[in-house]
């Protein structure tokens, strides 16, 4: 607060003015601005993982023999925000593999895993039991909402480019494989999940991805 005094003619009593200073507006930032876009033109950068990735034709690709995790450079800021990944499976050599997006969790903010697990070797029979599955987990597991804890969904990933999307709004978490929801959740824990580091996380497949970027929501 500011006090200025202004005198007038003389004789007359000097006129008090009160000034608030206005309080300054956070900064939003627009739905759909690119927080970070990947570029292996040049090799793997900044980014830390297993050797079981490597950078090949200016793309992310892991060979098959191993469970292998690598971190992105940048972590988001915001409660809202989307981790976008334009990936390939390129083979499927035992039945059991996946692929994820992680984020570990943080103080008094649980993380999440959302992805594909239960990939399926070619010459694998299918059983009512037995099947690729989409899914989104929280870590620890006891953070799931009891009516979002079993959000397992049957999907087949193909052979083809797909776009794999993970959605963070708030405590919530949406998977979306070429713009279809295919698993979500929310955490009971915390009103806010944790931004990472985020890691991308392979399982006994070989997969090549060409983009990785995260979008403020």
């Amino acid at each position: 607060m500011v006090v200025i005094l202004l005198t007038g003619c003389a004789g007359s009593a000097p006129q008090k003015v009160t000034l608030h200073p206005s309080k300054p507006t956070p900064t939003e930032v627009p739905a759909g601005t690119v927080l970070y876009q990947s570029d292996w033109s040049k090799g793997l950068g900044d980014w830390q993982g297993d050797s079981g990735w490597q950078v090949s034709d200016a793309s992310l690709k892991t060979d098959a023999n191993g469970m292998y995790t690598i971190t992105s450079p940048y972590t988001p800021q915001l409660e809202n925000y989307v981790v976008e990944v334009h990936l390939k499976i390129l083979k499927i050599p035992q039945s059991g593999g996946g692929i994820e997006v992680i984020a570990d969790p943080a103080k008094q903010k649980s993380g999440y895993q959302a992805g594909l697990i239960n990939l399926l070797a070619p010459d694998a029979l299918h059983t009512f039991a037995v099947h690729p599955e989409a899914l989104v987990l929280f870590v620890p597991s006891s953070s799931s909402e009891a009516n979002t804890a079993s959000q397992y969904h049957d999907f087949e990933p193909g052979y083809n480019w797909i776009t794999y999307r993970v959605e963070v709004k708030k405590s919530w978490v949406g998977l979306y494989i070429n713009n279809q929801l295919v698993s979500y959740g929310s955490s009971a824990d915390t009103s806010q999940l944790s931004v990472g580091p985020i890691h991308l996380y392979s399982i006994k497949i070989e997969v090549q991805v060409d983009s990785f970027r995260i979008v403020s929501v």
